[in-house]
């Protein structure tokens, strides 16, 4: 990961992180331990790799995907959408920062 991705890929993880216990999805101490991690990882040049929610709901298992997603539904009022057959034109790959994309 390039060193202008580097405090992006750091805020949006911590603010995740910071959400997720805000809302008792996870708590503080796996958080923490998750942080190292994504210390670790981010040093590692691993930028795919390199999510505080990765860690905590698949390396820790202190997290579950359904508990997120039905927060944000039940909560937030986010709608969901099936990608799977979603086609991203060729002109808009183009100019696209995917470092940026991957950091967030």
């Amino acid at each position: 990961m390039s060193k202008e991705h580097r405090p992006l890929l750091m805020r949006a993880n911590r603010l995740l992180g910071a959400a997720l216990v805000e809302h008792n999805l996870v708590k503080i101490e796996d958080l923490e331990t998750a942080n190292e991690k994504l210390i670790d990882l981010v040093a590692g040049e691993q930028p795919r790799q390199s999510t505080i929610l990765g860690i905590l709901a698949y390396d820790m298992k202190v997290l579950k995907e359904d508990d997120v997603l039905h927060h944000l539904v039940e909560s937030e009022g986010v709608g969901l959408v099936d990608l799977r057959d979603y086609d991203v034109p060729d002109d808009s790959k183009k100019n696209l920062d995917r470092g940026a994309c991957w950091a967030t």
